[in-house]
Order: C-alpha cells, then sequence, then structure tokens
C-alpha cells in the first residue's frame, strides 16, 4: 500500500481549532454600544404636532429637548390657540376665549401661559441651587405657519417676562 502525500500526513490528526466566542461577543457589543449611542445622540428630539404645517427651512441645526410650546392656526378641525406640549399632553394656554388670530397687540401678555412660565422657570431655579442644573431659560415654540405675526409676539413677550429668553423655532428642514 503506498503512503499519503505528505501534506495529507501533517492534517490528518490535528483537532479543528475553536471559534473565538468571546473576543466576537466583544467586538458585537462594542458595535451594539456604538450604534446605540449614535442614534441617541442624533435622534429626533422632537415630535411634530399633528394638523400643524411648520414653516420651511435650510438650517442644519438640529433639535434639543426643552419646553414646548405649540401656536396652533386651527388646521384641519384642529382647535386654534396656544398650548403646552408636557409627556405628549397638550395644555390650552389661552384666557377667557381669547382668540389667537386677532390682529389687535394691545396686551401682549398672555396670562395664563405667563403663570405657568414663571412656575417652570422657578422649578429651574431651584434645581439649580439643589442639584446644580444650569436652568438656561430656553423654550422651543412650534408655530403653525398660518399664525398671525402678532400672536407669535405675544407668546414671545410673554416667553420673555417669564425669564425664558432663549426661543428656538421648530421648523422643517427643506431638502
Amino acid at each position: 500500500m503506498a503512503a499519503a502525500p505528505s501534506h495529507m500526513r501533517k492534517h490528518r490528526g490535528t483537532p479543528e481549532t475553536p471559534i473565538p466566542l468571546a473576543s466576537m461577543m466583544d467586538m458585537m457589543t462594542i458595535i451594539l454600544l456604538f450604534l446605540l449611542k449614535s442614534y441617541s445622540a442624533s435622534g429626533g428630539l422632537v415630535t411634530q404636532v399633528d394638523k400643524l404645517e411648520l414653516p420651511a427651512s435650510e438650517s442644519k441645526i438640529s433639535p434639543k429637548g426643552h419646553l414646548a410650546i405649540v401656536v396652533d392656526a386651527g388646521r384641519e378641525g384642529s382647535e386654534p390657540g396656544i398650548y403646552v406640549e408636557t409627556e405628549g399632553k397638550r395644555t390650552e394656554m389661552l384666557d377667557g376665549g381669547e382668540l389667537l388670530l386677532v390682529e389687535s397687540t394691545a396686551s401682549m401678555e398672555l396670562p395664563q401661559l405667563k403663570a405657568f412660565l414663571e412656575e417652570k422657570a422657578s422649578e429651574g431655579e431651584e434645581n439649580e441651587s439643589r442639584y446644580g442644573i444650569p436652568f438656561t431659560g430656553e423654550i422651543m415654540i412650534q408655530a403653525d405657519k398660518a399664525v398671525n405675526y402678532n400672536a407669535i409676539l405675544k407668546v414671545l413677550q410673554t416667553c420673555a417676562d417669564a425669564r425664558f429668553a432663549k426661543t428656538d423655532f421648530v421648523i422643517i428642514k427643506e431638502e
């Protein structure tokens, strides 16, 4: 009987090497953490309100999560008004049936909104003194593009009077 070639003799009796699962699991964990971190860092922090048509813009700045005010013009059956969105719940912030789309700028203050914002500012300042979390006075406004400019001015003035001087407007990014 003839002998096997030399290259076959070398590998005949060697056991199979195991797959290094520990290092592969480490690699997959690192990739997963990287993807989760990048997703949460660039994910949308603002949910657009239904039936609200936001103005378009070419801005590249991503929104930050702040206290949100919604100024609704009353399209498609929704009620016109000024609302505060907290934890997915809308709270109306107009007093005495005050109309949002009124041309008059006689009163630049919205008392119910101001009282709410002053309460939030006081909470923020208390957290700053108690826990060291800085109160920045930043607020985010989602306003329908059909809303009267005077209504936006009233909201901005009320926010500024209640110590929320840094305002961001939410817009739709134009491609």
